[in-house]
Parts: C-alpha cells; structure tokens; sequence
C-alpha cells in the first residue's frame, strides 16, 4: 500500500484525491524514514 502510494504521489494526479489529503500526509510520515 505504502508503495501505490507513492507512485501515485509522483503522479501529480494525487492532488485529484483531495479526500484522500489526510491519508497521503500519514503515508507521506512513513515514507521518509522508508526513503532513508
């Protein structure tokens, strides 16, 4: 799940899911500590 996230944050189609705005920014917290 974390990763269709964040291809689809790559995509700037993520900003469409405008209700989804909560649940991007807790991905968006796990996937620093998954970047590094």
């Amino acid at each position: 799940e974390k990763i269709y996230v964040q291809k689809f944050r790559r995509r700037k189609n993520y900003r469409r899911r405008t209700g989804h705005r909560s649940v991007s920014t807790k991905v968006r917290i796990n996937k620093i500590p998954s970047v590094e």
